[in-house]
C-alpha cells in the first residue's frame, strides 16, 4: 500500500525492516508457471482458489488475502471455506500443509560472500 501510495521513505524502512528479518516482499505469482495448473487439476480448484491457497499457505489472514488479490474480506472468506471443504482440511493449517506437501517452496540460492 505504501508504494501504492507514493510513500517512498516508508518503502524503504519498510524494506529494510523486511531484509532484516529476512522476509520476502515480492507479491506471489499468479502465472501458470508457478505450478498452480498441477494445483487446479490435482486438488479440483478453481484458478483463484489456488490463489487463495498459496496466500493461506503463507499464513496470510483473510483481511491480508483480501488486500493482496483485491477482493471484500467477505470473498475471501468464502474462498477459503471452499478450500477446506473441497481439500477436507479441518482447519488453515491443514490446508498449508497439503499445498507445502504437493508443491514445496524452491530452495533459495544463497550468493556468494565477497
Amino acid at each position: 500500500m505504501a508504494a501504492r501510495i507514493g510513500a517512498r521513505p516508508l518503502v524503504r524502512e519498510l524494506e529494510l525492516l523486511a531484509e532484516r528479518a529476512r522476509l520476502d516482499l515480492t507479491p506471489p505469482q499468479t502465472d501458470s508457471r508457478d505450478g498452480s495448473e498441477g494445483l487446479e487439476e490435482s486438488l479440483g480448484l478453481t484458478p483463484r482458489e489456488v490463489q487463495v491457497l498459496r496466500l493461506v499457505a503463507r499464513g496470510y489472514t483473510n483481511r491480508e488475502i483480501a488486500a493482496t488479490l483485491v477482493i471484500s474480506v467477505k470473498t475471501a472468506s468464502v474462498h477459503v471455506s471452499h478450500i477446506l471443504r473441497k481439500l477436507g482440511a479441518g482447519n488453515r493449517r491443514e490446508a498449508a500443509a497439503i499445498v507445502h506437501r504437493l508443491s514445496p517452496p524452491p530452495v533459495a540460492q544463497h550468493e556468494p560472500e565477497g
